[in-house]
């Protein structure tokens, strides 16, 4: 019997985050991918900055939370392969989507976001017009450019 370890892992820190969204008082958490690249460091890099402002952490599920702010930071971690997430409606839904594909069947979900979700965050005009052309209403749709601060 070949144990994959990657996958172990993943399946204890999926169970620890379930838990810790049942029991934690956070405000807001962050979904991340369960994977350790860009969209887990841009979590970091958001909770960090935001630790001092409001209670925040990082789960890899949505599982377990209830009456909180919930930041899908990629559209990965919203819609999967056989559609969107099992989450509470009881928590208000920020996405971030940073680009469309032609081609990918998630954007068959746009439409639904509008009910589903409170704000889609992307970074540049061009997604925010592909999106208002694939059915998300604009009001729902904020624009936060990526960037660098010079003055650091």
């Amino acid at each position: 019997m070949v144990i994959n370890v990657n996958k172990l892992k993943i399946g204890f820190i999926f169970i620890k985050d379930i838990l810790l969204n049942i029991f934690s008082n956070e405000t807001v958490v962050l979904i991340t991918e369960a994977v350790d690249w860009s969209i887990y460091e841009d979590c970091k890099n958001i909770k960090n900055n935001l630790k001092n402002v409001l209670p925040i952490r990082i789960s890899i599920t949505p599982l377990g939370i209830r009456n909180k702010i919930i930041h899908f930071a990629s559209v990965n971690t919203f819609i999967k392969k056989n559609g969107i997430v099992k989450y509470s409606k009881s928590n208000k839904i920020i996405l971030t989507w940073f680009h469309l594909v032609d081609g990918d069947k998630r954007i068959s979900y746009i439409p639904k976001l509008n009910d589903l979700v409170y704000i889609v965050h992307t970074s540049c005009n061009i997604t925010m017009d592909k999106l208002v052309i694939a059915g998300l209403k604009r009001e729902k749709i904020s624009v936060i450019p990526l960037g660098i601060d010079r003055r650091v």
